[in-house]
């Protein structure tokens, strides 16, 4: 679904442009053709190797059951649980890293997802809740600070048309909305990633004096 929002997105945008500024250079022909054929050898990968049956019933359970699937419930509860430990902790924070020592104190009261300490939680499922609470009121103000810089860059290099910078932008969203539900920054992997890409748009958008 995130993905579909950022093809969605992705689509306007282009449309947008090509209609607002048709002037504007589309970019270089080559770099067009390769970017295609990686999507292409993408999507025939995806097609080939992932098993829809199985994704679809997945998709069915959760339309016919909605918040009592298995799945959906258990990370409602653990958010649940996570905000409990949020409103504990979040002024002072528990350190990076540190989540995990901490959470089975507030799911244990939820028994379906606690087993007697059986089952344990090392993410919220919620990156948007677990890294406040790791980081604290000083270090969500450090990040904010850091991402405020970042907008104020992008708006003061005019990015709207940039034809590389938007598409990375737009990919960087998909990963914020995924952090709503998952945990993909807890991956050193994919938060240095996410990053590098930030700055290579702002880089492109500078050198290319939008």
């Amino acid at each position: 679904m995130a993905m579909a929002i950022s093809l969605m997105l992705l689509a306007a945008w282009y449309f947008l442009r090509s209609r607002f500024q048709p002037g504007v250079p589309g970019g270089n022909p080559t770099l067009k053709i390769t970017i295609l054929a990686i999507f292409a050898v993408f999507v025939l990968g995806a097609a080939h190797y992932l098993d829809f049956s199985q994704i679809y019933s997945r998709w069915e359970g959760i339309v016919t059951l909605q918040g009592n699937e298995p799945g959906v419930h258990s990370r409602v509860l653990a958010r649940s649980a996570a905000v409990a430990m949020w409103k504990n902790h979040g002024i002072r924070g528990v350190g990076v890293g540190c989540f995990r020592y901490l959470f089975p104190e507030n799911v244990q009261r939820y028994p379906e997802i606690y087993d007697h300490g059986h089952l344990f939680w090392e993410h919220a499922h919620c990156d948007w809740l677990e890294v406040p609470i790791e980081m604290g009121l000083i270090g969500d103000l450090l990040i904010l600070a850091g991402m405020s810089w970042w907008m104020f860059f992008y708006l003061r290099h005019r990015i709207l048309w940039s034809v590389l910078a938007v598409p990375i932008l737009l990919g960087c969203l998909q990963t914020t909305i995924h952090a709503g539900f998952d945990f993909p920054f807890q991956c050193p992997a994919i938060l240095t990633t996410w990053c590098v890409l930030l700055t290579v748009a702002g880089k492109w958008a500078e050198l290319d004096g939008n």
